[in-house]
Formats: C-alpha cells, structure tokens, sequence
C-alpha cells in the first residue's frame, strides 16, 4: 500500500474511532492536580477571567454567553476541571476540554431539571422497552492524489 494510501486510511479510522478524545484524557492527567483558586463572587465574566488566569487555562466563548449571569466565586484548592464546573454551576454553560490548557464553553445541551410537586407516574408506552433501530451504513470516501478514490465501508 503506498504511503498517501496508507496515511489517508489511518487518518480516516483515527477519526472514526474517536481520536478526539484523546485531548480530554490529556486533559484530564495534566489538570489532575490541585491548586488554589481565590475568585471572589460577581458577575460570571469576571470569575471565568480569574479562573483563566489562576489556572493557566485559554477558555474560549462568545462572552455573550455569560453576559447578566453571576458568579458564587471560589475559594480553596481543586483541580482545574473542578473549579470551572463550580464556576459554571447552575448557569447554563457547559465545558468542552480541546486539550490540556485550551477549553470551549458553550450552552449546555442538557436542560436544568425541574422539580415536579409530585413524582411521575410511567405511562403504559414508557414501560414497554423499545426494539434498537438498525442504522443505515455510513460510507467514508477521500481522495488524496488524482488516483482513483478509496472507498471504506462501515455497519453497526
């Protein structure tokens, strides 16, 4: 197999296989360690400023995201990745960690629940479970010179 072959199949399974998680366990073995945080509470723009400058960490969002939401700030030692979760609690954002010092934040995609006066009852529907759909196959096709292209094919 010439090289542009081999390197496009291994570039087109890394990718496949989830080689984007590897920043997050890069992440999370250099931000393992506890440090000592001092961010007094306020507006949450703020606090995420001085959390970035205690913890070394480029945070990366449109600031209109925290734009009006306040801060309980934070005071003791924690890791990184605990700190910005405290910091974000209970304001709508959510974390994405892009590699060890640079993290995303973005709208969280979970809703906040929200609690009932009385406990859900489950319907007759949510009881039954439901059969796994079959997922149609996902075909991954690249080019890498003006050879012919190489087709990879993939079934769950």
């Amino acid at each position: 197999m010439g090289k542009a072959v081999w390197t496009a199949v291994v570039c087109t399974i890394l990718l496949l296989c989830g080689a984007t998680a590897l920043p997050d366990i890069a992440a999370a073995q250099a931000g393992a360690q506890a440090q000592p945080f001092n961010i007094p509470a306020g507006d949450l723009n703020g606090a995420l400023r001085a959390f970035s400058e205690q913890s070394h960490v480029q945070l990366i969002y449109p600031t209109e995201l925290a734009d009006g939401k306040k801060s309980k700030g934070l005071s003791g030692s924690y890791t990184s990745a605990e700190a910005l979760r405290r910091l974000l609690s209970g304001s709508g954002l959510e974390s994405e960690t892009v590699n060890d010092k640079t993290v995303v934040l973005k709208k969280s995609e979970s809703p906040t629940p929200v609690k009932s006066a009385a406990p859900a009852k489950p319907s007759e529907s949510t009881s039954q479970q439901e059969a796994p759909a079959k997922l149609e196959d996902v075909v991954v096709t690249g080019t890498h010179t003006l050879r012919a292209p190489y087709t990879c094919r993939f079934s769950a």
